[in-house]
């Protein structure tokens, strides 16, 4: 099966998550309700349980991403790991459909 990726242009084509814009405005989001409920005078825990999610989300929009390029393939995860491998063994590239989320 031959892959049906578009040549780039440069050396490495880096592809993000495909919701990353909806991820940062939920960051904001949190953000706000966090501050919001620390001027209302909810305890302090709401407001670092806040903070730790959106900042969370804010990593994940950033470092989450695929990078291909013409000897290899890396897949980027949050930071925490990274899997690679070169293209002599990769066998096919699929695309499945995820309920709610559209394919993938």
């Amino acid at each position: 099966m031959t892959p049906n990726i578009p040549s780039a242009t440069n050396s490495q084509t880096v592809y993000r998550l495909k919701y990353r814009p909806l991820l940062l405005l939920l960051v904001i989001l949190l953000l706000a309700l966090g501050i919001h409920a620390l001027v209302r005078g909810s305890p302090l825990v709401l407001f670092l349980i806040c903070l730790f999610n959106a900042g969370w989300m804010f990593a994940c929009a950033q470092l989450l991403r695929i990078v291909i390029s013409p000897s290899s393939i890396a897949y980027h995860n949050s930071g925490l790991y990274t899997i690679e491998t070169s293209w002599a063994n990769v066998t096919g590239i699929l695309t499945l459909e995820f309920p709610l989320v559209g394919p993938i």
